[in-house]
């Protein structure tokens, strides 16, 4: 890169929030090609300053020896965040050259038992930062083909849930509006180690046909549907009738 670039490493170094909007408003593809040969010392700054999920997508691109050494770059929470989000072939193998302990961390963040919701979540599903406007926020959706449900998730920089917002009113927003400004703070995350019984006798859970999952620490993991769930217990209950109990509780009411 050349200091005429607009990607250039005084730009990437000097200026990483601006440098961050720039490559999450490319094709993750392209993203990834400007940013191949540069140091990992300047790259880390500037994943750190992008939103999660464009961020993922542009390390699932770069080679899995310049991931593992981005990661090593960012603090853990911004590291399981991002893992979580990357298609799960990289996932498995970053898990292979990462430092045993950091890999032992991680591995175990992403285990839970059959009958909790963490087992049943999506860990694919978003978090956006409140100060994204309606217009960026769209422009990222539409460069992924993935579902994201019917609510996005707003998450503060300590990957904290601190609202929704409901498709419905996000695309009835002017475009700079910010999704602070739109999100409902009253939904409240449930814990990855609930039971899927337990949140079925929750009010939110057939109010909203989605909600966000969180670790013991308040961190956001991802998204639960109780639709989802509900075709994974009826698929199941021909070899295991007892599940009728779970079926019928978590189907959503007519």
């Amino acid at each position: 890169m050349t200091s005429s670039n607009p990607l250039s490493l005084d730009f990437l170094t000097k200026k990483p929030e601006a440098a961050a909007q720039v490559l999450q408003s490319l094709e993750d593809q392209q993203a990834a090609f400007y940013l191949q040969d540069v140091p990992v010392r300047i790259v880390a700054p500037v994943l750190r300053e992008m939103q999660m999920w464009p961020a993922s997508r542009i390390l699932d691109r770069l080679s899995l020896e310049q991931n593992a050494a981005i990661f090593a770059q960012l603090g853990y929470q911004t590291v399981a965040a991002l893992l979580r989000l990357q298609q799960q072939a990289r996932r498995a193998a970053l898990l292979e050259v990462l430092p045993a302990r950091l890999a032992r961390s991680l591995s175990v963040s992403l285990i839970y038992q059959e009958n909790t919701l963490g087992a049943w979540m999506d860990m694919s599903t978003p978090g956006f930062y409140p100060e994204l406007t309606v217009g960026e926020c769209l422009a990222l959706l539409k460069k992924s083909a993935d579902p994201f449900g019917t609510s996005l998730v707003v998450i503060n920089q300590a990957h904290h849930v601190i609202g929704m917002v409901g498709l419905d009113r996000f695309l009835a927003s002017a475009d700079e509006q910010i999704l602070g400004q739109l999100m409902d703070s009253e939904q409240q995350p449930l814990a990855a180690e609930m039971s899927l019984h337990m949140a079925a006798n929750l009010p939110d859970w057939h109010r909203y046909p989605s909600l966000p999952v969180r670790n013991a620490g308040g961190v956001y993991l991802g998204t639960i549907s109780r639709i989802y769930c509900a075709r994974y217990w009826i698929r199941h209950l021909r070899m295991h009738p007892r599940l009728m109990i779970h079926c019928c509780l978590i189907l959503p009411e007519p």
